[in-house]
């Protein structure tokens, strides 16, 4: 390991690990620099939080993931929807949904970031998600959900 060590504010400037190999910047770095330029901002938490996996950046931008599964229950071209809740609050409720059908996706025929009669329900904490199912028999349905917004 090796490291820099700010005496005067008692702080730490940056280390190395050799036995994880991880490069850290003193606590509470947003970014890195190189001749005064910003070079990049930093993911600082990254994990997962019930179903979702999600990734923070420094710069308040923070992207969140699942695959979520569902059984119809108004079949033959009827409308479902889905309530979502998010793993952590939003900065705003002004985040993009992108939603993608998968196993079994071919019996959908419209999915979109809204309530059944259109309506776009972003909260800080949850959204929902309207589809049209159009088969007679009600089999399950994956959707892979990707948010992005602010978390700051």
């Amino acid at each position: 390991a090796i490291g820099m060590y700010d005496a005067k504010n008692a702080r730490a400037i940056m280390s190395y690990n050799d036995g994880d190999y991880r490069l850290a910047f003193g606590s509470g770095a947003t970014s890195v620099s190189f001749n005064g330029n910003v070079l990049a901002n930093l993911v600082v938490d990254d994990g997962s939080q019930g179903d979702w996996e999600y990734r923070k950046w420094s710069n308040g931008r923070v992207e969140c993931w699942r695959t979520v599964s569902v059984n119809p229950t108004n079949l033959n071209n009827g409308v479902n929807t889905i309530s979502m809740d998010l793993p952590f609050t939003f900065a705003n409720s002004s985040y993009n949904v992108q939603i993608t059908p998968a196993k079994a996706g071919h019996y959908i025929n419209g999915v979109a970031d809204c309530n059944a009669s259109g309506t776009v329900t972003h909260s800080t904490t949850s959204f929902t998600v309207c589809y049209r199912y159009n088969y007679s028999t009600a089999y399950t349905v994956n959707f892979n959900i990707t948010v992005s917004g602010r978390w700051k």
